[in-house]
């Protein structure tokens, strides 16, 4: 059996959220802030033009940020006080996520590619939460 897993949501008739796993997807507590749409209206990767990128350009951006907002203090002070509670909150529950199964809206990877979600994200910052337990 393998570890902990990340799981597309599916609105398909019949899907069922696997018992245990933790939905993490927007709009809740969980979900990523930094849309690829927020990365679209300025915040250029690369010198590429914000409008231009990809989807997946944009989605390696959204969650390289989602990282970087909460793993560095000092980078998150430059959001808002709503974005403050939010991270705070995030960071207090990890370890309520260790060793589950997450849930996201994401499409999967194509075959041999990185794997550009936030629960990633939360998956490796989770793990790191229990071993300092």
């Amino acid at each position: 059996m393998s570890g902990p897993q990340r799981i597309q949501l599916s609105r398909k008739k019949g899907w069922r959220k696997p018992e245990g796993a933790v939905n993490v997807a927007r709009p809740g507590r969980w979900g990523n802030p930094f849309t690829l749409e927020w990365v679209r209206l300025g915040n250029p990767v690369a010198g590429i033009a914000a409008a231009d990128l990809t989807d997946l350009q944009a989605r390696i951006a959204a969650v390289s940020t989602f990282k970087q907002w909460l793993t560095d203090d000092a980078y998150a002070t430059a959001f808002p006080a709503s974005m403050q509670e939010r991270r705070a909150w995030i960071l207090q529950h990890l370890h309520e996520l260790a060793g589950k199964d997450l849930c996201c809206w994401c499409p999967p990877p194509d075959e041999g590619e990185a794997d550009w979600c936030h629960a990633n994200v939360l998956f490796e910052l989770a793990v790191k939460t229990a071993a300092q337990s």
